[in-house]
């Protein structure tokens, strides 16, 4: 992933969403995922959202993951 700004992580949403399509991954949970910045450390996550035009291998691969603290 990138960090977007201080409180903003871009990545894929495969990488939240284990191989199933926007329909079935549904919301990730927050608490069960954090962030590793080489120098802030790890991060826990706030929030997560899908691109809803996400189908696994075929469109919308985006996830924008917002930390709890920059």
């Amino acid at each position: 992933g990138t960090l977007v700004g201080c409180h903003t992580f871009l990545t894929a949403a495969h990488c939240v969403c284990y191989g199933n399509d926007f329909a079935n991954c549904g919301t990730p949970q927050p608490w069960a995922y954090a962030v590793y910045l080489q120098h802030a450390g790890i991060v826990d996550v706030a929030a997560i959202t899908i691109d809803p035009s996400f189908s696994f291998k075929r469109q919308g691969d985006v996830a924008v993951v917002r930390l709890a603290q920059p």
